[in-house]
């Protein structure tokens, strides 16, 4: 394969399958690339946590480790995924880097292991990494995967992002990078509302209803359940979630995304209705203007990432009666993603979460 390629191949034997492959030149050095790739978390944001569990070492300095991986569920219409692996990694005679990973077997031992209450246990295609030094630098990579190439985009975000570092005396992209994966972290936590992190189930009636959960401070999380939930209205903090999946039809993710993002004033108006409701009891008013939004891009991502964060400002219809103490502007930051891809399969999100204004 050249640069920047990607093909799939049958594979006859082996109980048959399909193996997705891409090729792409980083400017990394081959060491660097597989510590990256091998912290999954990092760059692939359906992954919740990975764990070394054991290490072995193997001939000519290999290392087989065993590795227990937990992934989030995309919505509430689907479950949450772990599963069990072997990852081998070596360093060929041409001083290129190996790195192999395929699911244990029922017949290796993973039947025993218990399945860890909120996940269904699966397995993986096998897939690896080949990563081939370059003569004037950087490393050739090779990804052979089940369709996720998130992996090359993150190493080469990762390689802009130290070359401008070394110009300009900071690392500015990869603080607006760390703020978009804490964004779609959060989002994902919400999503799932593991009970390890704290949450407590009030309302779930299936997974096509709406569903609240409460995630109470600590010291609210120590108490029983009943106990909890008559206390957490008379304490401080935590975390309420509603939430609720819909499945339509015939409708493309990157055609959703954007009709949300380019009419976000036709249902961000509750409060400004609520506002006008208010106000009606008091004033001659009839109506009220409506709030305003403006939004500014912070963040670009480079061709082939098809990712935006920006900070969205609302702007809150004034009060006629001039109290406006309560009803500053808010600010969120927002990302955007997957608005060009087009695909069948395609994945597009648009999250968002208050921020502070005074952030640089």
């Amino acid at each position: 394969p050249g640069p920047d390629s990607i093909g799939a191949i049958a594979l006859s034997h082996s109980g048959g399958g399909a193996a997705a492959q891409t090729c792409g030149l980083v400017e990394l050095e081959p060491i660097k690339v597989a510590e990256i790739v091998k912290n999954r978390p990092s760059w692939l944001q359906d992954c919740r946590r990975l764990e070394i569990l054991a290490t072995f070492n193997a001939d000519r300095g290999g290392l087989v480790e065993i590795v227990h991986t937990q992934m989030y569920a995309p919505t509430t219409l689907a479950a949450s995924r772990d599963f069990w692996t072997l990852r081998y990694t070596c360093c060929l005679e041409d001083g290129s880097l190996v790195i192999c990973e395929r699911s244990l077997t029922a017949g290796q031992g993973v039947q025993a292991i218990p399945i860890t209450p909120g996940f269904v246990r699966t397995e993986i295609l096998p897939s690896g990494y080949l990563i081939r030094p370059c003569e004037h630098g950087g490393s050739m990579v090779i990804v052979v995967d089940d369709m996720n190439f998130k992996v090359l985009r993150h190493l080469r975000s990762v390689a802009r992002e130290r070359a401008e570092e070394g110009l300009v005396g900071n690392n500015q992209t990869a603080l607006l990078r760390g703020f978009s994966h804490r964004l779609v972290r959060g989002f994902n936590d919400a999503v799932n509302c593991f009970t390890d992190d704290g949450w407590i189930s009030i309302i779930s009636d299936g997974p096509s209803t709406v569903s609240v959960h409460i995630n109470p401070p600590p010291n609210c999380r120590q108490m029983g359940l009943p106990e909890t939930l008559n206390t957490v209205s008379a304490l401080r903090g935590g975390i309420i979630c509603a939430k609720a999946s819909l499945l339509l039809q015939g409708v493309p993710p990157a055609l959703l995304v954007r009709f949300l993002r380019e009419r976000r004033t036709a249902w961000t108006e509750l409060e400004t209705e609520i506002l006008q409701a208010d106000s009606s009891r008091t004033s001659t008013h009839d109506t009220l203007p409506k709030g305003k939004l403006s939004s500014v891009q912070v963040f670009q991502s480079t061709a082939g990432q098809d990712e935006v964060l920006e900070v969205v400002r609302l702007q809150k219809p004034r009060s006629p009666r001039g109290d406006d103490a309560n009803h500053a502007d808010n600010f969120l930051l927002q990302l955007c993603s997957g608005i060009d891809d087009t695909a069948a399969s395609a994945y597009a999100q648009l999250i968002f979460a208050p921020i502070d204004a005074s952030v640089p």
